[in-house]
């Protein structure tokens, strides 16, 4: 319980919140390209995550990945 207070505070920063704004949105445009799948989407920006910190990198990349796994 003590790391999630820890990193709590890091997840609610300007730069993490302002990733996630913009995989939300990314997420939407890219949800509704037809014949683009939640899996190839995340494969498509894993290369974009090199270099940003991990956690910052897994914020961006949660909104894509959110969808798969459900089914229609």
């Amino acid at each position: 319980m003590a790391e999630f207070f820890h990193y709590f505070p890091l997840a609610l920063t300007f730069t993490n919140l302002f990733t996630l704004m913009l995989g939300v949105i990314g997420g939407l445009i890219l949800g509704a390209t037809p014949g683009l799948s939640p899996t190839m989407a995340v494969a498509l920006l894993v290369p974009f995550t090199f270099h940003m910190d991990p956690a910052t990198g897994l914020i961006l990349l949660e909104p894509f990945a959110k969808r798969i796994g459900e089914t229609k």
